[in-house]
C-alpha cells in the first residue's frame, strides 16, 4: 500500500514537469529563429497530385466477379 506522501510526491512531480514543458512548448518558438523556405524556380511544379491506378488483375477478396485491382497513391 503506497502512503500518500508517496502518491502527493509523484503527483507533484508529474505536475512540475508538465508545467516545464508548458514553458518550453511556449517559448522555444519565440526563442529560436524559425526559418523561410525559399521560393521555388525553375521549370518544374512543386506539389502532390492523386493517382487513381487500375490494373487488369481480378481483385480476389471482394465478391464481385468482374472487379479489377484498383489502388490510390500520392505522389
Amino acid at each position: 500500500m503506497r502512503s500518500s506522501k508517496a502518491v502527493y510526491l509523484k503527483k507533484a512531480i508529474s505536475g512540475l514537469l508538465f508545467i516545464i514543458l508548458l514553458i518550453l512548448g511556449w517559448t522555444l518558438p519565440y526563442t529560436l529563429p524559425v526559418f523561410q523556405l525559399p521560393i521555388p524556380t525553375g521549370t518544374f511544379s512543386v506539389g502532390s497530385q492523386y493517382l487513381h491506378l487500375k490494373s487488369n488483375q481480378d481483385e480476389l477478396i471482394t465478391k464481385e466477379i468482374n472487379d479489377k485491382r484498383e489502388l490510390m497513391i500520392k505522389v
